[in-house]
């Protein structure tokens, strides 16, 4: 029964192959003839794809402008970050403008207790956040709030007693106050950013004020 089953599939392929000699030669085409229009078929379908060194080029394009938009798009959230640094101290500066007309002969700024500049400007936070003073609602923090990336505040190291409000209920006129303080923020643009070197020279001799700018901008009392 193989043998048979063979045999069948051969004369079907004969059939076929004698079928399509037929045709070509009832269509007056030559058999040279027709494998020429098949080249030029396959030559029209022809597509060819990507060299090795061609797809290496293009991963290679698209890496640098990918590596681009990163760094420019990092830049541009640094930048950002910076400049709410800024409006935050501004705002801060304004608030203790207030606080120093409610001290002693509208003269002193509030010193508050704390081991280092962030303690002192976490304290700053509650104190000027008090219910009872009501001087702000809420008293931002750095974008980033974490290592060296906070607000820092310094005051005067000479100090009067009892001429500024507490945050006690009701406030009472206990709190010392100091004629000078410096507020500071670092910046992720670092001394790239004018603005470090221009309110480093502007706050001099302010409390806390460094040798060097260092990258931070600095805000104080006028």
């Amino acid at each position: 029964m193989p043998v048979i089953k063979l045999l069948n599939c051969y004369i079907e392929l004969a059939r076929y192959k004698l079928s399509y000699i037929a045709k070509l030669f009832k269509n007056n085409i030559t058999i040279s003839e027709r494998k020429r229009a098949l080249t030029i078929q396959q030559s029209n379908n022809y597509h060819p794809g990507f060299t090795l060194i061609e797809l290496l080029i293009t991963i290679s394009i698209i890496g640098i402008l990918a590596a681009i938009g990163t760094t420019t798009y990092s830049s541009s959230q640094s930048k950002a970050r910076d400049a709410v640094r800024k409006s935050d101290l501004t705002q801060i500066k304004k608030t203790l403008e207030l606080v120093k007309s409610d001290c002693t002969g509208g003269a002193y700024y509030p010193v508050l207790a704390g081991g280092d500049e962030y303690a002192r400007f976490d304290a700053l936070q509650i104190y000027l956040a008090d219910a009872d003073l009501k001087y702000m609602n809420s008293v931002p923090d750095d974008p980033k709030d974490t290592g060296t990336s906070k607000y820092g505040f310094f005051t005067s190291s000479s100090t009067t007693a009892n001429v500024c409000p507490n945050n006690t209920t009701p406030p009472a006129q206990t709190l010392a106050g100091g004629t000078d303080y410096m507020l500071r923020a670092l910046l992720e643009r670092g001394t790239t950013d004018p603005d470090s070197l221009a309110t480093f020279t502007r706050c001099a001799g302010k409390p806390g004020m460094p040798s060097a700018a260092g990258g931070y901008y600095y805000v104080c009392n006028d």
